[in-house]
């Protein structure tokens, strides 16, 4: 039996969510030994710029990307543990986190690990998640990326693709994902392949033929990787703070419940439809009815940007209006670009978020350039 199976053979009830976190990072330590190539230097996301000096979290040494995967875990041990202690854990350092958010609500984190709850049953899942959680971005670690290229030295490919092909083909690199048994690999093989990253989806980086590689997932698979995908986000921003989760704040988690609805219509409706009505679902957030290109170019904008009130939705209009017709003409014509059939779409991907970095650094400067005060 795998060793990470056997730790949790109790399922969700395990006593390992019970213990303190830093035993709880040694027993994932000691079960899950390909989680030591996170201590070597990897691409970190632009969430912000990544330092080279380890950090500490609960007595570990960590590098940034260790500290943003178990960071994931801990928070996942949070829902899973449930009670007040462990949300007051999860939510400490979105109370004065800049530019503010709202603070998740104790009833969000319940749905939270009530949704986790369903969808892993067994032990073989639970084992699958914990382990997608903290390795999902083994793909940026250079020594996994070498190995990649030792392998295919003319591809280049995104960290889950990178990722999911070596988990199939050189499985002794990761000794604790090669002892979980075929259908929990096949599963987070399958979500990794898709190439789709549902977190860019959910804030409407990506066009409507990214949905493609997630509709011909079967649903446990396609479970997985929501779930997973969830706590990568939870963790995104523990490199910067560590005392809980910065980035699944309330307004996160709405969007991931309405992402992973969105997402699961995909057996029954085409990729056009919902996406659609995701893309509708966050212009009624910013007071944006999606009824022409501007307007799914503007809500785009709106989730690219983090934007999610009203409010924002009217800032966001007025400073649209002050850009140059050209401008807005190209904006508008390619944020409607399908992406299929020949067409090719543009990716954003991380250029706003190195401007709207959790430190708020990148902020000040947007502020100081728009000038909201002079907007509303």
């Amino acid at each position: 039996m795998s060793k990470l199976i056997k730790l949790i053979s109790n399922g969700l009830k395990s006593d390992l969510f019970q213990l303190k976190y830093s035993n709880f990072i040694e027993q994932i330590q000691r079960v899950i030994p390909e989680a030591q190539y996170l201590k070597g230097t990897a691409t970190v996301s632009a969430e912000g710029i990544a330092e080279n000096a380890a950090k500490e979290l609960h007595g570990f040494k960590m590098a940034d990307e260790e500290m943003r995967a178990f960071s994931g875990l801990l928070r996942f041990k949070d829902v899973i543990k449930g009670d007040e202690v462990s949300y007051q854990n999860f939510i400490e350092c979105q109370k004065d986190a800049r530019p503010p958010r709202p603070v998740l609500s104790y009833q969000s984190f319940q749905e939270m690990g009530q949704y986790v709850r369903d969808k892993l049953t067994t032990p073989e899942d639970c084992a699958a998640a914990i382990w997608s959680v903290l390795c999902n971005d083994l793909g940026k670690v250079h020594e996994i990326v070498y190995a990649y290229k030792a392998l295919y030295p003319d591809s280049s490919m995104g960290h889950d693709a990178i990722l999911a092909k070596l988990l199939n083909e050189k499985p002794e690199l990761f000794p604790a994902f090669a002892a979980l048994p075929a259908e929990q690999r096949r599963k987070i093989i399958a979500g990794y392949a898709s190439g789709c990253d549902i977190s860019q989806f959910e804030q409407l980086e990506l066009p409507i033929v990214s949905l493609e590689a997630l509709k011909i997932l079967d649903k446990q698979s396609l479970d997985m990787y929501i779930l997973h995908s969830i706590f990568d986000v939870s963790g995104a921003a523990a490199h910067f703070k560590s005392n809980g989760s910065l980035t699944m704040h309330q307004q996160t988690w709405d969007f991931f419940n309405a992402t992973q609805k969105c997402l699961g219509e995909l057996a029954n409706v085409s990729i056009e439809t919902a996406y659609l009505n995701y893309l509708n679902y966050r212009g009624t957030c910013i007071g944006i009815e999606n009824n022409s290109e501007e307007a799914t170019a503007l809500i785009r904008i709106a989730g690219m940007a983090r934007l999610a009130t009203p409010e924002q939705g009217k800032m966001l209009k007025k400073v649209w209006n002050r850009l140059t017709l050209a401008m807005r003409n190209v904006l508008t014509k390619e944020l409607n670009v399908h992406g299929g059939t020949g067409s090719r779409a543009i990716f954003v991907g991380y250029g706003v978020a190195i401007l709207l970095n959790p430190q708020g650094a990148k902020q000040k400067i947007l502020n100081e350039i728009f000038k909201p005060e002079e907007i509303k």
